[in-house]
């Protein structure tokens, strides 16, 4: 009976200490959306919400406004408007297509920061007919129309294929917020592992002596 109890807690513990390391090293995520606007009305059009993690990878987003005319203006942004997590400083956005009911545009700038150095937000604009980074028009040519922009054609909407990645610096960052929160927290899974072991060895002594 008494191998059977320690044999459970030594089975318990395992998955403690399972549970632990992978609380410690689990990834963090900010939940976005793709945003345009009708700059006439003045109308905010919104994609489904997505969560961009701190593991990166790839994204497809789409954005349909309805009927209504989309003018120049396409960002990914935080969907709460809050300040950038630290995690995800250093993260890097890179556009890999855009298509404008279907037609594409040719991105001038392809690379931007996934946190807007200015804002402390995750934001990303990649089409603005008011300042310098913006897309080129491919064959979807933009027109000036009184004080706003549209495309040559209606557009009401939009895809954006995209990739997130983080270089040496966000993973450091990462790392030192996980293991820095308290000594106790970045040292719990070893200390845990060091009970496991030691149940271990008083099983192994438990069912030696029950021979």
């Amino acid at each position: 009976m008494k191998l059977k109890k320690i044999i459970a807690a030594v089975a318990a513990a395992a998955v403690a200490v399972s549970a632990m390391a992978v609380n410690a090293f689990a990834a963090e995520t900010v939940s976005c959306k793709l945003y345009s606007q009708n700059t006439e009305s003045w109308t905010l059009y919104e994609s489904d919400a997505f969560d961009i993690s701190t593991d990166g990878g790839d994204y497809s987003v789409s954005l349909n406004a309805g009927g209504e005319n989309l003018y120049i203006t396409l960002y990914i942004k935080d969907v709460t408007g809050g300040a950038a997590p630290e995690a995800f400083n250093g993260g890097t956005v890179t556009i890999n297509s855009i298509t404008a009911n279907g037609k594409t545009l040719t991105p001038t700038k392809t690379e931007y920061e996934l946190v807007n150095p200015d804002s402390g937000v995750i934001d990303v604009c990649m089409i603005n007919g008011w300042a310098e980074t913006f897309v080129e028009a491919g064959d979807c040519p933009m027109s000036e129309e009184g004080d706003s922009y549209s495309f040559g054609s209606p557009v009401d909407t939009f895809e954006v294929n995209f990739s997130v990645s983080f270089g040496d610096a966000a993973a450091e960052a990462t790392e030192a917020a996980e293991t820095t929160t308290a000594p106790e927290t970045g040292n719990a899974p070893v200390a845990a592992m060091a009970v496991v072991m030691a149940l271990a060895a008083a099983t192994a002594v438990a069912a030696k002596k029950n021979k």
